[in-house]
């Protein structure tokens, strides 16, 4: 990814409870709809207490892919 002096043009933040079923389908759409654009950005995760296994799925996704950035709160503290 090519940025200018490494800045990131874009970030979005993702809230994220209990969204196990849903993160992997939801950041694959974000950055097929951006793979067009040419500017830089980042997808920011946030974990906010969730009791299922999104935590698990966010550090998946943020493995596979240096645009996603994870935040994790120990939590629920809404929006």
């Amino acid at each position: 990814m090519e940025t200018t002096n490494n800045l990131v043009a874009l970030s979005l933040i993702l809230p994220a409870y209990n969204e196990e079923a849903a993160l992997q389908s939801v950041a694959e759409g974000i950055i097929k709809a951006l793979h067009g654009v040419s500017l830089s950005f980042e997808i920011i995760i946030v974990n906010d207490g969730s009791t299922d296994k999104t935590g698990i799925c966010v550090e998946q996704l943020a493995s596979h892919d240096e645009r996603i950035k994870v935040i994790h709160h120990t939590k629920n503290k809404g929006y």
